[in-house]
């Protein structure tokens, strides 16, 4: 799903990589109780999420 991203709103594929790779984690945490708190990549996963939501927004027009 991820992969539809930069030909529907022309994500970045390093967004697109980091929005996987969060994603894998997720749900290594959920499904096999691992769980590795990486401080760097929450503060790029949430910067990365906020300029996704604008494009978003900019392109539903609001």
């Amino acid at each position: 799903m991820f992969q539809c991203l930069p030909h529907t709103i022309a994500l970045d594929k390093v967004q697109v990589r980091l929005f996987a790779l969060c994603h894998e984690r997720r749900n290594l945490a959920e499904y096999e109780g691992y769980m590795d708190v990486d401080e760097p990549l929450l503060k790029e996963l949430l910067t990365s999420t906020e300029a996704l939501h604008i494009q978003v927004q900019g392109a539903m027009g609001d």
